[in-house]
């Protein structure tokens, strides 16, 4: 009898290869995923900060908050109002440019939106992660549970069609 030469892996070796770097894939990109979010909503945290901060500034220097409602509806959100979506506070010099949101889609509502009448202002950032949602949103006396809201008393607005 003659000796089998055995060069090579069998069938069955290399499904199960193929199945252990699947299974691997998949729970990278899960964790990457997760990440992603995590790394957006810290995102979206800081520029409300931001926001709230060159608000300050510019109440201060001109009394009222910069008002949304002179011509065209009066939410303004940073998908489809351009870079300047809170009037004036860019041209004023109170932030070098605003931010937007790190997914920005008018179709999923994931904007930055902003209300003021001159008095009260209302600014609002969606929170992908549900951990986010609950701690963040639903505990911050807005009205919208999915969106971190920062507003002053006055400015408890709905944000419209969400």
């Amino acid at each position: 009898m003659t000796a089998k030469n055995s060069r090579g892996f069998t069938l069955l070796e290399l499904l199960v290869v193929v199945a252990i770097i699947g299974l691997l894939a998949s729970l990278v990109s899960a964790f990457v995923s997760s990440a992603r979010e995590r790394s957006r909503d810290a995102r979206r945290l800081s520029d409300v900060d931001a926001f709230k901060k060159a608000l300050e500034f510019y109440v201060t220097s001109n009394g009222r908050y910069p008002s949304s409602e002179g011509g065209g509806p009066p939410w303004k959100n940073s998908c489809e109002d351009g870079p300047d979506w809170i009037p004036d506070i860019v041209a004023a010099g109170y932030i070098q440019a605003l931010p937007l949101d790190p997914v920005n889609s008018v179709n999923e509502d994931i904007c930055y939106f902003y209300r003021s009448n001159g008095s009260d202002f209302k600014l609002a950032a969606f929170m992908e992660r549900d951990e986010n949602k609950a701690q963040f949103a639903e505990d911050d006396n807005g009205t919208e549970d999915e969106y971190y809201e920062v507003f002053t008393p006055g400015g408890i607005w709905n944000i419209p069609g969400i």
